[in-house]
């Protein structure tokens, strides 16, 4: 079942995190990697970019990208989620997300252009888009 990025979601909380009686609430629907089919029932990748050209990833792939050439992170030491991560040319990282977890576009762009040092053609290059 592919979820429509521009659907959204309605729901009526009793009151908002301000304290606000809220009477409806509309939040975006983002599609995600790894989401389940309806009919299938199997994994199935989306595509989900929401206006741009930066993927939806899950923390083990952004990971894997990190350790392959040319950026060639490794994983120096670990305490549960949090890993810190050196390489011997980009700057040393602190990668604190759970495997399974979904990392939306802009923190994908925000770790490989802003913490990793990239421009952002290199790090299309990198993802492969």
């Amino acid at each position: 079942m592919m979820v429509n990025p521009l659907e959204l979601r309605t729901y009526r909380p009793a009151i908002d995190p301000l304290g606000w009686h809220a009477e409806t609430v509309c939040l975006p629907v983002y599609p995600y990697i790894g989401q389940r089919t309806a009919s299938t029932g199997s994994r199935e990748i989306i595509a989900g970019t929401m206006g741009n050209d930066w993927p939806f990833l899950k923390a083990r792939q952004l990971l894997a990208i990190l350790q392959r050439p040319p950026l060639r992170y490794t994983v120096t030491d670990q305490r549960g989620s949090h890993r810190k991560l050196r390489s011997d040319v980009y700057p040393p990282l602190l990668f604190a997300f759970h495997d399974k977890q979904t990392i939306p576009p802009g923190l994908v762009k925000k770790i490989l252009t802003r913490d990793v040092g990239l421009d952002e053609d290199e790090a299309n290059g990198i993802l492969g888009l």
